[in-house]
């Protein structure tokens, strides 16, 4: 937009709320396209902090009633949310100014924008008629695209976003919209952030509900009360987890992996598998070598293997050294201290899920031998060799 209108901008790209008020501050900046999380995080800046600002623009996720508010309140500038996603570009915007809390729910769509519904009441599926629409993903009529967004329209065009259809889940056999759960807790005093999601549960639940929220000094007790006042017992969440901060990206995202990681979970619902099947170990002592042989079997579902990579997995070099030849080398000598070099280490083959591996850890014995320096080397048992390397420790205690 900046290139289209001639107008100059901060290539920077600051995150911090600190840094981003120091940029608009040096620059006289007029406009400020940010994002939910840093809106949220200027409650921490002085008052009227922006005066050169003329609008403020906020994307890329929902921006709770409450942070637009005490953005208004504190600065003195509404807030202008745009409403869009990958496939269809933008869609909608609307402008909260806290005079009436209806009309401030509703969206309007951008110029060139066509939205309607096909269900009764005009309600249903938000279908979006936009010359920014990606042709690739578009379906049904020329431009057209069906999202998994509930709306609500007005006659004037104008809607109300009711949730996504993949936010509704039934827990107990009762439906639950997830986003409902996540704004209530939102709300709640004390909280800062929070995120709920859906995960599958075993037996007549169908799904179960997680949350995470910060700061962690939020009483867990506390937010089930208010929650009560809305929901049925079944439908609060199962879980729920008080951290210092949630692990939301740059731009102020939260990807559902990286939230289930803190519970240590799947996204099948099903704990995460650290755990490695070790089998005997062998000590062997020559005249001149010392050789430890270990056998260790990979579960199909261990842990190290999400995300690297999707349809073709393998256990990275680091999770090798980590899991696999670290703890070897401290239970086989635990005289050494702590790793402090490596060298010609080589990864020659991919270790797989279920992989049925054996260890091998050697050094030199003998007065004038480096007893620091151990050589290690991962094979597929009755097949190729997997990983090979050289790793010198410190003498002593480790830390």
């Amino acid at each position: 937009l900046p290139l289209m209108r001639g107008a100059a901008f901060c290539r920077d790209s600051p995150l911090h709320a600190e840094a981003v008020a120091q940029c608009v501050s040096l620059y006289e900046a007029t406009v400020l396209v940010t994002v939910p999380v840093q809106l949220h995080a200027f409650a921490a800046l002085a008052a009227n902090f922006f005066p050169t600002l003329k609008r403020v623009l906020s994307s890329t996720g929902p921006l709770p009633a409450g942070v637009s508010d005490s953005f208004r309140e504190q600065h003195g500038q509404s807030v202008t949310e745009i409403f869009g996603s990958t496939e269809t570009g933008g869609i909608a915007y609307r402008e909260r100014n806290g005079d009436s809390p209806a009309a401030d729910e509703l969206w309007t769509p951008l110029e060139g924008v066509h939205v309607t519904t096909e269900g009764p009441g005009g309600e249903g599926r938000l279908q979006v008629d936009s010359p920014f629409v990606y042709s690739a993903a578009a379906t049904g009529a020329a431009g057209r695209f069906e999202t998994q967004d509930l709306v609500r329209l007005q006659d004037d065009g104008r809607f109300t976003h009711l949730g996504r259809t993949d936010g509704v889940v039934k827990i107990g056999g009762r439906r639950v919209q997830v986003s409902e759960v996540e704004e209530c807790i939102s709300q709640c005093e004390g909280v800062s952030d929070a995120a709920v999601i859906a995960v599958p549960a075993t037996g007549a639940r169908g799904h179960q509900l997680v949350a995470a929220l910060s700061p962690e000094a939020v009483s867990v007790e506390t937010i089930r009360k208010e929650l009560l006042k809305r929901f049925e017992p079944s439908c609060l969440p199962r879980r729920m987890l008080c951290v210092a901060e949630l692990p939301r990206e740059d731009n102020g995202k939260l990807l559902r992996s990286s939230l289930l990681r803190l519970f240590n979970l799947r996204g099948d619902g099903h704990p995460v598998n650290w755990k490695l099947i070790w089998g005997e170990t062998e000590h062997l002592r020559e005249a001149t070598r010392e050789i430890v042989r270990v056998d260790v079997d990979l579960p199909e579902d261990y842990a190290w293997f999400e995300g690297h990579f999707e349809d073709y997995p393998v256990l990275a070099g680091a999770a090798q050294l980590k899991e696999l030849i670290l703890p070897c080398v401290a239970t086989a000598f635990p005289e050494l201290g702590r790793l402090e070099s490596m060298s010609r280490v080589k990864f020659l083959e991919r270790i797989v899920p279920g992989a049925k591996l054996r260890m091998e850890l050697s050094r030199q014995r003998g007065p004038d031998s480096d007893a620091a320096r151990v050589q290690f080397q991962i094979d597929v048992r009755d097949g190729a060799t997997c990983s090979i390397g050289h790793l010198v420790f410190a003498r002593g205690e480790r830390e």
